[in-house]
């Protein structure tokens, strides 16, 4: 309640650990019109849906699941989302070993009407560095240099 009573324009992005049984739930918080990222910018593409997908990503030795566990949600009157998409959902070393986390992480775009917040347009400016990191990690070099160096990030 808080955060929505100090601003109209509030993104809340994470790991919420919630079911698709939770979503109504989450969407009407704090006097509704929460929006869900993915089910507004994809059409709910089932392809773009599971953060968790312990079939694929064997970051962890669990039994094959699908799970949507990390969200954005979007309230603003100014807000529209453009963009909702998967990152570090492939392998870092192109062989289906490597992942960077047991999550996949999500890459959201939202353009404003107008801010005068520098926060707001620091954010904005930030998504080309977020999708050329995406870049690197979905095409890794031949001699495996991009993928050592996402390893070493990922272990800092």
């Amino acid at each position: 309640k808080k955060l929505t009573s100090r601003a109209q324009d509030v993104i809340l992005a994470g790991d919420f650990n919630m079911r698709q049984s939770d979503d109504k739930t989450t969407e009407k918080l704090c006097g509704g019109n929460w929006v869900d990222a993915w089910k507004e910018a994809t059409s709910s593409n089932p392809k773009k849906k599971f953060t968790w997908n312990t079939a694929e990503n064997k970051y962890f030795d669990n039994p094959p699941r699908n799970i949507r566990f990390d969200r954005c949600y979007v309230k603003s009157e100014k807000g529209t989302l453009k963009h909702f998409d998967l990152i570090g959902n492939q392998p870092v070393d192109g062989n289906g070993g490597d992942y960077l986390s047991d999550h996949y992480g999500i890459v959201v775009k939202c353009d404003f009407a107008s801010s005068d917040s520098k926060l707001v347009n620091d954010a904005v400016s930030s998504v080309g560095d977020t999708i050329s990191l995406f870049n690197t990690a979905s095409n890794p070099s031949k001699d495996g240099s991009n993928a050592a160096s996402l390893r070493a990030a990922r272990l800092q």
